[in-house]
């Protein structure tokens, strides 16, 4: 190792690596002190041991134990060293020599430092700046001033790493030095069609925004420019037609720019069977829709009997109207904007079918009708006859025979109404009902109407910031379907066990009389409770609650009859049609006002 190599490593343990620079001066415990602790120099070679005691005058023919051996010259001239030669610096050897007393410094007792005779182990100067480098760079460059101190180092001035720039965090790294960490969400500009970039460039934010006009075009756009208020208005791109008067030239950006694709004018989802261009017919190969100017026209779509239309686009399909005598003869009901309506006359009729709700002895018709998305089903018949009014999604007499309704209002008028709550209809399907209108009694030959009105959905809990659940006033059945998401858990009747909770059905009804008449439940899939309530829903006053009776199976009925409110004209009531134990399936409520 090289003299500076020395001078370096030895200086170099002078420091503390931490921060900041520090200048490590001697310890004052070396500093003219005891080495080791306890005064007793732990030196190996000339170490001292301790005090030498001298024994006074020697014979003159013994030899002085502490000079060399020589004659006697006369009387004795006593001790030459006192009865100790420790000096107290704990890096010289002591020891007693001709001379008396000698200390010599030793520079091995003092790694990295030097030994001085007088205050022990002292630090060696440096000679450059490198000598005082301590490796970090967060406070500062140290440089070597002789006398300026015991080393001659001086600590440096640590850097000032802000950098003025918002975007960025600023650092300081030992080995590094100062660094900026940059963050281009701080630079979001809100400008769709820039990229924001933290840059780190003098200023007060550091951001870039960099305007690109190709996010304000894709494959079917072109001409829009970005601006620093965002994009331009851009053009479509035109595809050239392929000449195949069968196709539509489009751009379509998912698929990547032009397509060709069948043409559907009227936007069905069935392309067109044929086109008419310059005069002719042209057929298209793969269409199937005979009329592509009617988006009720296409292959599925109901055939509306008498119209003199193939609605359906099968021209096996008869337009002529049946009799609704029977599920194979019945008559559509075409649905427009959600409603629609259909007339017959029952006086020559059969009588076909059966419900639990009478209409054993009249004559009957059945319709149909098709629900696309889920809807809730209103279904009412008009006219003189007294009607008994049934649905169900297959046509037969047990389908029908529990989902009836006979006279919305009994004894006021000769009406029935059906809610079906809901019509649960999957993405692209749909569900035909069936419609069933009896007479209650033989002999009625006036026409009866059949109205559908579809709504959507109406909430099946007690009202909070949305609607109102579904109004029964006027009476009618609901047909609906108890499971696992319908109703709140909280909500229960006094006649009910505890532990009784979800799932239940709500409904509304407004009185005038403050009578509700008869309220009755029946379920094939479970034993049903009624409870009723007046002015709140979730926390109004309970006026009924009835348990329901077990039946055959594992279902059973509930009756409340002449509930009576104590509120004014203007009272709500609500109906809670629950079960316990829970389950689900389901459910006829009839009310009769």
């Amino acid at each position: 190792m090289s003299a500076r190599t020395s001078r370096r490593a030895g200086v170099a343990a002078l420091f503390v690596l931490g921060g900041c620079s520090a200048i490590v001066q001697p310890d004052p415990s070396r500093l003219g002190g005891m080495d080791g602790g306890g005064g007793v120099d732990t030196g190996s070679i000339g170490t001292d041991t301790g005090p030498l005691t001298d024994t006074g005058p020697s014979p003159d023919a013994s030899v002085d134990a502490y000079r060399p051996l020589m004659p006697d010259a006369g009387s004795d001239a006593g001790p030459a060293c006192p009865d100790a030669c420790d000096d107290g610096v704990a890096c010289t050897d002591d020891r007693c020599g001709a001379m008396g007393c000698e200390h010599t410094p030793n520079d091995a007792l003092c790694p990295g430092e030097r030994c001085s005779a007088t205050t022990g182990c002292v630090p060696v100067g440096c000679t450059e700046d490198a000598d005082c480098d301590d490796g970090d760079r967060c406070n500062g460059a140290e440089r070597c001033v002789p006398g300026s101190s015991p080393t001659g180092c001086v600590a440096g001035t640590p850097p000032d790493c802000n950098d003025g720039v918002s975007c960025t965090d600023d650092h300081c790294a030992p080995a590094r030095g100062c660094f900026h960490e940059r963050f281009d969400a701080r630079c979001d500009d809100g400008v769709a069609c820039t990229t924001d970039v933290c840059a780190g460039t003098a200023g007060p934010s550091g951001c870039e925004y960099r305007m690109d006009d190709t996010m304000c075009n894709d494959v079917c756009t072109m001409g829009g420019r970005c601006t620093s208020s965002g994009c331009t208005p851009s053009v479509p791109r035109m595809c050239r037609d392929d000449g195949n008067p069968c196709t539509v030239e489009s751009c379509d950006a998912a698929a990547g720019g032009c397509t060709s694709d069948p043409i559907d004018a009227d936007a069905d989802g069935y392309p067109a069977a044929s086109v008419v261009s310059e005069g002719s017919v042209v057929r298209c190969g793969g269409g199937t829709d005979c009329n592509d100017m009617s988006a009720d026209v296409h292959p599925g779509a109901m055939e509306i009997c008498g119209n003199g239309i193939d609605d359906d686009c099968n021209p096996s399909t008869t337009d002529v109207c049946g009799t609704g005598d029977a599920c194979a003869d019945a008559l559509p009901i075409a649905l427009s904007g959600g409603t629609g309506s259909a007339t017959v006359s029952l006086a020559s009729l059969t009588n076909d079918y059966s419900t639990a709700c009478g209409g054993d002895m009249g004559h009957d018709a059945v319709f149909y009708f098709d629900v696309s998305t889920t809807s809730e089903v209103r279904i009412e018949t008009t006219g003189a006859v007294d009607t008994v009014l049934a649905t169900a999604t297959s046509c037969s007499g047990d389908a029908f025979r529990n989902r009836c309704n006979d006279d919305r209002d009994v004894g006021v008028n000769n009406t029935s109404r059906l809610w079906v709550r809901p019509v649960i209809v999957t993405p692209g399907a749909t569900v035909r009902l069936y419609v069933l209108v009896d007479e209650y009694t033989s002999g009625d030959a006036d026409p009866v109407t059949v109205t559908v009105t579809l709504t959507a959905p109406t909430p099946n809990m007690c009202p909070g910031a949305g609607p109102r659940p579904l109004d029964l006033s006027g009476g009618g059945t609901v047909i609906g379907n108890l499971g696992a998401s319908v109703g709140a858990s909280a909500i229960r009747g006094s006649c009910q066990p505890v532990t009784s909770t979800a799932p239940e059905a709500v409904f509304r009804i407004d009185e005038a009389d403050r009578n509700l008449g008869s309220l009755d439940a029946s379920s094939a899939g479970f034993v049903p409770d009624l409870y009723v309530r007046w002015s709140g829903c979730a926390t109004g006053t309970e006026v009924a609650c009835v348990r329901g009776t077990s039946g055959s199976g594992s279902g059973g009925t509930a009756h409340l009859e002449s509930v009576m409110g104590t509120g004014t004209s203007s009272n709500i009531f609500y109906v809670f049609l629950d079960n316990f134990p829970m389950s689900g399936g389901e459910y006829q409520l009839r009310f009769d006002p």
